[in-house]
Formats: C-alpha cells, sequence, structure tokens
C-alpha cells in the first residue's frame, strides 16, 4: 500500500492523516509534497481554522523510512538533496502555518 496523506475536514478543523501503515506512517517525499500543499490549501481558506496531523492506526509517525534513506545514499548528491530539501519545506510550512 502506497504512502498518502489524506485530509477531512471535522468541522473548522482540517485533519490531514500519514498513512503509510506497512511502514509505520512512515514519512518520504510524497508525504512531504502532499503536506505542503494541504497546508497552503488550509491557509488559503477561511472556513479552516485549525490543522491536525495524526497517523492512522496506533502510531503516529516512525520518522524517515529508514530503507528509503538507506537506498538514498546511493542516488547522485542532487536527489539526495531535492529529498532534503522536500522535507524541509514541509517542516517549515508547518512552522509557519498559519501565515494569516
Amino acid at each position: 500500500m502506497p504512502a498518502e496523506l489524506k485530509s477531512a475536514s471535522q468541522g473548522r478543523t482540517m485533519v490531514l492523516t500519514i498513512s503509510n501503515p506497512d511502514h509505520r506512517n512512515a514519512l518520504g517525499p510524497e508525504i512531504y509534497a502532499a503536506g505542503v500543499e494541504a497546508l497552503n490549501a488550509a491557509d488559503s481558506n477561511p472556513e479552516v481554522g485549525s490543522v491536525v496531523i495524526t497517523g492512522a492506526g496506533s502510531t503516529f509517525c516512525a520518522g524517515g523510512n529508514l530503507q528509503r534513506l538507506l537506498d538514498n545514499r546511493s542516488k547522485p548528491p542532487e536527489v539526495q538533496a531535492q529529498s532534503i530539501e522536500g522535507l524541509h519545506g514541509w517542516i517549515e510550512a508547518i512552522r509557519t502555518f498559519p501565515s494569516r
């Protein structure tokens, strides 16, 4: 099952659920990109008053997918940097939310 970030609304709260249960909700580029997109959408929507980030099942998030990180080490430095920038972009989006 591929990793995904699910979005649902509960009143004025947007709930973002990291769903990668086969890997204890480990993070990867698809989650980073979806997270930035979801936070940008929430920030521009006046009906969203708050955002909650949670994990599917009993685990919030195991952190980075260590197998993917190990595989990344064999890739060109540009690919490695792109992955790090993706994570940085998501962390920055969380840190600066909301911008209004």
